[in-house]
């Protein structure tokens, strides 16, 4: 039963990346290449509120930099995006992942939100890196 759980899950998560993602980042982009890592080592909210800080913060200063906070935004829309749809049950809308909502859930909720966001970012390099080879 178990494992049913989880391909349903993945199949989900591709089918969302196969449908919604056409701007990934690159697999090369260090940020989505690091995104698992992050969720594992600082947290689902650290995450969060580390991209949100830098795609807001880089806005407005040099083009480079404006670059970097797009593909900031764009990172952390498809992250959310993913998850709602992975848990979007019966046609519910499924967990925004913004800050508040986070900050405000059980422990049970945010392990449950914690696990899929790091399959979601596992499955969006496996994505960026397949869109990459020849």
């Amino acid at each position: 039963m178990m494992k049913q759980g989880l391909a349903t899950r993945a199949q989900r998560i591709v089918g969302y990346l196969e449908k919604n993602v056409r701007d990934l980042p690159e697999a090369k982009h260090a940020r989505l290449a690091r995104l698992s890592g992050m969720i594992q080592r600082n947290g689902l909210l650290q995450t969060v509120v580390f991209l949100e800080a830098k795609a807001n913060k880089r806005q407005g200063k040099d083009a480079g930099s404006d670059k970097e906070a797009e593909k900031d935004a764009r990172l952390l829309k498809h992250l959310r995006g993913a998850v709602r749809a992975t848990l979007d049950v019966h046609g519910t809308e499924g967990p925004q992942l913004k800050r508040e909502d986070l900050a405000a859930c059980s422990p049970t909720e945010y392990l449950l939100l914690s696990e899929v966001a790091l399959e979601v970012a596992t499955w969006m390099a496996r994505h960026a890196d397949a869109r990459e080879t020849p």
